[in-house]
Formats: structure tokens, sequence, C-alpha cells
């Protein structure tokens, strides 16, 4: 993994908008996601980290053998990220900001689910296994594995194979005692929306602890990854606007309506471009 190029913050900001206009699934995910850590820690060798991501990688390759079924690569998987390299999910800090940095992440050998699945899909991936993550609600989860013969994985638990009768409690457990499994939880997630989620962890946590600048720089980092989402600009500018950054709130909400084609947003621009010109004036 080449980080040689990411000098300073500028340097690690220009080549995530290069790497975000690549075809979602020519997108590096933990490359990517480590560029998003990097950010936050200004000086800090990268080198260290995108060789440690290397050494997973290999470790997997030289575990893996020709026609290891889903259950056979799903036990490689753990032996590598959870056995050999002891990696697990932080139940005790749970809302530690550090469990959403990849940086982090590494130092601790602990994160959320999502941070687990990057690395879990990192590991597989780079063997060709066919691997993808699974947008379930309020926990991440991997699947392993194709069609009918797929596993689904949970990093945070070890990398437990959880059966749909244990999703269905999960899911209970995040949405309450009369949510019933369906198709749309287990939707697979692309790449960027990966990268999105895991920045949204970040950003969440900074706005419940009061922390709005940092919750704005979050989703500034957002933008590197999905320049072209208007969500993101429309999120951009609400937290300006809290932050009385106001003509850059303006040049925000200027984005989400060159991108916003079908004009969901419309009516939230409109009311925030209304109380932005009254402040301005």
């Amino acid at each position: 993994m080449d980080v040689t190029g990411w000098k300073d913050r500028a340097s690690i900001e220009t080549w995530l908008l290069e790497r975000s206009r690549c075809q979602d699934d020519a997108l590096d995910l933990a490359q990517m996601a480590l560029a998003l850590a990097a950010l936050v820690h200004p000086g800090v060798d990268a080198a260290p980290y995108a060789a440690h991501l290397d050494a997973l990688a290999a470790d997997a390759e030289a575990a893996a053998e020709p026609g290891m079924a889903a259950p056979e690569q799903v036990a490689a998987l753990n032996a590598v990220l959870f056995e050999r390299g002891g990696y697990r999910g932080d139940s005790e800090t749970y809302d530690d900001l550090a469990n959403a940095d990849l940086m982090r992440v590494i130092d601790r050998k602990k994160g959320l689910p999502i941070a687990l699945s990057i690395l879990y899909l990192h590991i597989a991936r780079g063997i060709g296994w066919p691997a993808a993550g699974v947008n379930f609600p309020g926990h991440f989860l991997v699947q392993v594995g194709a069609s009918e013969d797929a596993l689904v994985v949970d990093p945070f638990a070890r990398g437990a194979v959880r059966a749909p009768a244990e999703l269905e409690q999960l899911l209970k457990r995040m949405q309450g005692p009369d949510a019933a499994l369906a198709p749309e939880h287990l939707v697979l997630a692309a790449n960027r929306e990966i990268l999105l989620r895991l920045q949204n962890n970040i950003k969440l946590r900074c706005l419940k602890a009061g922390d709005i600048a940092s919750g704005l720089a979050t989703v500034e980092r957002m933008a590197l990854v999905a320049p072209d989402s208007p969500g993101v600009w429309y999120e951009a500018a609400v937290l300006n606007a809290e932050l009385g950054q106001l003509r850059r709130a303006r040049t925000c909400l200027d984005a989400v309506t060159r991108l916003d084609r079908e004009r969901r947003l419309a009516g939230q621009v409109d009311a925030l471009a209304e109380r932005l010109k009254a402040r301005l004036n």
C-alpha cells in the first residue's frame, strides 16, 4: 500500500479527491479509511499503518488454500484478524472517537463494527475472496461468499457467523421488540457508503458532545470521499450556519443546488437560504 505521497494535509486531501473520481469498486477501502484518519493526525507517519494492513493481507494469503468454502474462509479470516492479530470489538468504551479512526483502531486493536469490518473486507478482498459490507441498521456486518453460500459475519463479535434468527434478535436490540428482519436490512454497501458511514459515526459523536466544529470537520472529510453528494454539502451548510460562518454556508448551499438535480432537498435549502439571507442582512 503506497502512502509515500501523503506528505501533509493538502496532499492527503488531493489524493482523496482524486480517488473519489474512481468507480466505486476500484476504491481501496482500507487505504481511503487510513487517509481519512491521517487527516485527523497531521504529522503522523502513515507508512507503518499501511505496512500493517499489508501484513494482515499477506498473513491471510499465506493461509488461503484453493477451493475453500465460505465457512473455511471465515475461519481463516478470523484467525488472521482476531486470533493472531488480536483485534476485538470495543464494548467498554464504545463511543470513544478512536473506535472509528483507523489509525487509532490499529494502535488499540479494537474498534466499532464498521471499523473492524473495513479490516475484515481488506483481508478478504486481498485474497480475492468475495466479501461485501452489509448495511445492517446500527451494527455493520460483512457478507463472505457469494449467492446462496454466503455467510453473514459479525466482526465486532470476533467473526461470529450470524444466522437469520440471531440477526432478527440483533435488529430487535437496535430497533425495538416489534422489529422484524427483512431483505432491506441486509442490503450490501458500496465502498463510498461504508466510508461515509464510518465518518458519520464520528460526526454524530462530535455533535452529541456539542463539538460542532469537529462535526463540521468530519463532514468536510466526507465531502472528500463523496464530493458529488448533495446531502453531505447540505450538512456542511447547516453546521457552517450554526458556527456563524454564513458566507461559507451559502457557498455550500450553492453546491447543494448544483448537485441536487432531482431537487429532493429543495425545501430545506430554500428555508436555510432564507435564514442565512436574514442574518447576512
